[in-house]
């Protein structure tokens, strides 16, 4: 099951070298409109796998009989696999974010593909919200689990039963309203109880104005972006279109980091270039 690369587990890689035979660090992207089925997936494997010739024969054939038995790729959008039989290593990592094709064969296992994706599936939450549904839901490993739902009963404007028109419509508004509050408020528990998390919001043009306004100053300031589902999108659907709010979020930090960094650069301040100088600054 796809899940979050974390620093510790690159740092345990980035120890590694091999002093008998080589390694070989393959990665494999799995969006489903370039591999739809498992005879593509394989078919992108042996590509691979034919330039990593410089790669242990035992190695390459334990990677291709992995993925011909044993590789689920459920969840997953993208793979790192590291090998090397006479060192004892074997490792797996199943990305919940996309990555490139390649493959590298040397003494030092090749990382660089994996940086950009330390902590992406961490501290992620997703509130679905509309004028009857709420449901707060956590990213873990790759997929949402349902943290909190807030559903009400709540007429539709056309029941008018015996009373006005107006009257009727204003006690639906404030079924609505209430509905709304009751969801905002679970949401800011769901913040303060998980803290430094990002919030995507998933509901229609009628309901972003007036929910924004009832969250709470920090629930707002982990909000990063909306985005709306068919009424009944199940896990994989809301997942999917949560995705592109998320990555979009991810490439504007990035961007704003490496500003500061070459602002900070320029003036002489707080950042480094080069091994000697970055090693020295972190001591």
């Amino acid at each position: 099951m796809a899940g979050s690369i974390t620093w510790e587990e690159l740092r345990e890689l980035a120890a590694f070298r091999a002093t008998r035979g080589c390694a070989i660090s393959l990665y494999l992207g799995l969006d489903p409109s370039l591999a739809p089925t498992p005879k593509d997936v394989q078919a992108r494997v042996d590509s691979l796998l034919h330039g990593a010739r410089d790669g242990l024969p035992e190695d390459l054939d334990r990677i291709r009989h992995w993925f011909r038995t044993d590789f689920d790729r459920a969840g997953v959008r993208g793979l790192a696999l590291f090998a090397a039989g006479q060192e004892g290593l074997w490792r797996t990592l199943e990305c919940a974010e996309a990555v490139e094709d390649d493959v590298r064969v040397g003494d030092e296992l090749y990382l660089a593909p994996l940086m950009p994706l330390v902590g992406r599936g961490d501290a992620v939450l997703v509130a679905v919200v509309g004028r009857e549904r709420g449901q707060v839901y956590k990213l873990e490993a790759g997929k949402l689990a349902e943290i909190a739902h807030q559903t009400d009963d709540v007429p539709g404007r056309h029941d008018q039963g015996g009373w006005s028109q107006a009257r009727y419509e204003r006690h639906i508004e404030t079924l609505v309203d209430r509905h709304l509050r009751r969801v905002a408020d679970t949401l800011d528990r769901c913040v303060r109880k998980l803290r430094h998390v990002r919030v995507v919001l998933v509901g229609n043009d009628e309901v972003r104005p007036e929910f924004e306004a009832m969250l709470a100053h920090e629930t707002r300031a982990c909000a990063v972006g909306w985005t709306s589902v068919e009424a009944h999108a199940d896990g994989p659907q809301l997942l999917e279109a949560v995705r592109p709010i998320l990555d979009a979020w991810w490439t504007g930090r990035e961007s704003e980091l490496i500003d500061r960094w070459r602002e900070e650069a320029a003036r002489d301040g707080r950042a480094t270039a080069g091994w000697e100088a970055t090693l020295e600054a972190a001591s």
